[in-house]
Parts: structure tokens; sequence; C-alpha cells
């Protein structure tokens, strides 16, 4: 397996872009694609790039259109959504099952559990 490539893509706080991108940039096995502004084509964008993780930034209203668009165009992507300001994560994954669900509530409500 290559690396996962990752876009980021609608944060409009840009100090909060660049923690994002230099974050990704230093984990091995994750490419750093691209940061996408508002107003790009971001369906687009994923499927003429190959993209295997989005990162969006788009408040917590307007994400669901876009995220229908991403997953039109690259049914594979997984899709994560920084909210607001930071502080909240929603991961989109298209098609799952039984056992990736099982997967990802492990590891999300493990890591939650362990900072109580």
């Amino acid at each position: 397996m290559g690396n996962i490539r990752c876009l980021i893509a609608d944060i409009p706080q840009i100090m909060l872009a660049d923690v994002i991108r230099k974050i990704t940039e230093k984990q091995s096995g994750i490419e750093f694609v691209e940061l996408t502004h508002e107003g790009e084509d971001i369906p687009r964008f994923v499927k003429d790039h190959g993209v295997d993780v989005v990162i969006l930034g788009k408040s917590a209203l307007s994400v669901s259109g876009t995220l229908n668009g991403i997953f039109e165009a690259s049914p594979q992507v997984i899709a994560v959504s920084i909210l607001e300001d930071g502080n909240r994560v929603c991961f989109c994954v298209e098609d799952v099952g039984p056992k990736e669900l099982t997967d990802l509530l492990s590891v999300v409500a493990g890591d939650v559990l362990r900072k109580k």
C-alpha cells in the first residue's frame, strides 16, 4: 500500500489549516496533496487527483452537501470534517460494513475513554 493522499479543503482559519497541513506532512505514510479554498470544486479535485482522505473545515451546516458531492465523485474516499473552531471532528466513510463500523468505534471511543 502506498502513501495516504490527503487533501485539506475549505478551512477558512489560515492558522488552523497550516497546523493541520504541518501535522499531515510530519506523518510517514501520509502525502499532503494540496490545500484548497472555498469555491473550488472539491469533488472534481478529489476524483482527478486520486485523493484518499479529505479534511474539510466547513461549518457543520454546510458539510453535508459537500460530502454528497465528494462521495459521488470518489466513493472510496474518507472525509474528515474539522468543525467550528477545530475542537470537533466528524469522520465520514462511504459503504461501511459491520466490521469497519466496530473498528472505527473501538479506535475513537477507546481514545476518548482513555482521556477521561
